[in-house]
């Protein structure tokens, strides 16, 4: 690990405040809203999905993931509509933004939302509470009575009668002949009017969201466990050499690792997971942690995360006594005959340390690399080392094999402070993996410039998942 001041983090305001704004309209978001505008997200959000969301923040970090709204860009338009749409003009202020100005251009401009989405919920609005008995008894040919105690409300009949087939963009005549039996003439105006529309349109905008065809092609480890699992944190600041032992080395502190520890400690429990957090670890507690939590039942877990920030050489990271640890005795402890309660599960490790002494060059700068981390010289370099032999593991390595990884002593590493960054902005939208390149691409950005020379880093994950991660 070579110490380097450098990596900027540069904030943008505006997304900082519409963010602010989304924390504050969701604490004010009453059960009707939420379910309001689950109601209108039906064409663009799963069904399995809108079932398990609770409150508005749910509800954005979704429409973000499918690019309905994009944050960071400041494109909010969709949820703009829908609180217009669900009469909560007040919140858009709250947001930020002009309730005239976004009232009119609602009004005034092409929906986000298919005239069929519409209809439904204009009609929704329109019903009382004592009109969902009598929509039942209506219907109960059609929404047999065992789905009753799950129906709440008239759009939990429409999304019924959807889910049978009953009710489509392109038929609409089980909606008109319910409002004649409840003699809504009112309402059938709407219906007639709507059937009077070019179909062909309608079935354009209202056509089914490609997203569930993704996401069924390409399967997502179940992720909904509370606590999701436990996250270990081994931390080692500082070393010390063990007397008359040769295989324990004199190395330097690793100032400014605090600051990686309190990141990962604080994306960890925002993303549900259990923190244990272990600071100066020898080699044999580092192998006994290990140990111990392979030994633990994580049957109500569904994922385990191993965060390891330390001194490192190719295939093995150092403990706080200056010995070597090799990387696969630590994660062979979580092979599914060992800790069976996590066989299928991803078992995620992310390792902050050299795996090397070897600088990458800039490109536009060429120089001799100066200097090298304590290493023992080990026959090491084989690929089996670097990556389980079985399924479901990830290794985030700070660096490619060989080469050493940066570390700035008052912000923490190049590698944790983009990982934890970009964990905290896409873990909800985006899998793991995705969100894994993006970091290599920020990280890859960084120089360091050491010994007249601009030197550079890349992280290298490695793998054997079946499936994608995203923390919902």
């Amino acid at each position: 690990m070579i110490e380097f001041e450098s990596l900027q983090n540069h904030n943008n305001n505006n997304q900082t405040d519409l963010t602010r704004g989304l924390i504050t309209i969701d604490g004010e978001l009453e059960s009707d809203d939420i379910n309001s505008l689950k109601f209108l997200c039906q064409d663009h959000i799963a069904q399995k999905m809108l079932e398990k969301i609770k409150d508005g923040i749910q509800i954005f970090n979704e429409l973000e993931r499918l690019g309905k709204i994009d944050t960071s860009q400041g494109q909010v338009d969709y949820l703009l509509e829908s609180l217009c749409k669900c009469h909560r003009i007040d919140l858009i202020r709250k947001m930020g933004f002009d309730q005239i100005q976004v009232k009119n251009r609602v009004e005034s401009g092409r929906s986000n939302f298919s005239p069929f989405r519409l209809l439904l919920f204009e009609i929704a609005e329109e019903m009382e509470t004592a009109d969902l008995k009598t929509a039942l008894f209506t219907l109960s040919s059609v929404i047999p009575r065992s789905k009753h105690d799950k129906i709440k409300s008239i759009c939990d009949v429409f999304i019924q009668l959807e889910r049978s087939g009953d009710l489509s963009p392109l038929n609409v005549d089980v909606l008109y002949k319910l409002l004649k039996m409840m003699d809504r003439g009112d309402l059938m105006t709407k219906v007639r009017a709507y059937q009077g529309l070019n179909p062909l349109i309608n079935q354009i905008i209202a056509q089914p969201n490609r997203q569930d065809d993704i996401d069924s092609a390409m399967p997502f480890y179940k992720m909904n466990a509370r606590p999701r699992g436990l996250a270990i944190i081994i931390n080692n600041q500082h070393f010390h050499k063990i007397r008359n032992d040769q295989s324990s080395k004199e190395m330097p502190a690793r100032t400014g690792t605090e600051k990686d520890a309190e990141k990962l400690d604080y994306i960890w429990r925002k993303l549900g997971f259990e923190v244990c957090l272990f600071n100066d670890v020898d080699s044999t507690r580092m192998n006994q942690i290990m140990v111990e939590t392979g030994f633990l039942d994580h049957s109500n877990y569904d994922c385990l995360v191993v965060s390891i920030l330390t001194h490192g050489v190719l295939g093995h990271v150092y403990g706080a006594d200056g010995r070597i640890v090799r990387i696969s005795q630590l994660t062979s402890v979580f092979s599914g005959r060992r800790c069976p309660s996590l066989a299928g599960k991803p078992k995620l490790f992310f390792i902050q340390a050299c795996q090397g002494r070897e600088k990458q060059e800039g490109h536009a700068i060429e120089t001799d690399a100066g200097g090298s981390m304590p290493e023992q010289d080990l026959n090491v370099d084989r690929p089996r080392e670097l990556i389980p032999d079985e399924a479901d593991f990830l290794l985030g390595y700070a660096t490619v094999p060989g080469y050493v990884s940066y570390r700035s002593r008052s912000q923490g590493s190049w590698y944790i402070n983009k990982l934890s960054q970009n964990l905290d902005k896409y873990a909800y939208q985006h899998d793991l993996l995705s969100i894994l390149i993006k970091v290599n691409e920020e990280v890859g950005r960084a120089t360091a410039n050491i010994d007249n020379g601009a030197y550079k880093q890349i992280p290298a994950p490695m793998f054997t998942l079946r499936k994608r991660i995203i923390f919902r």
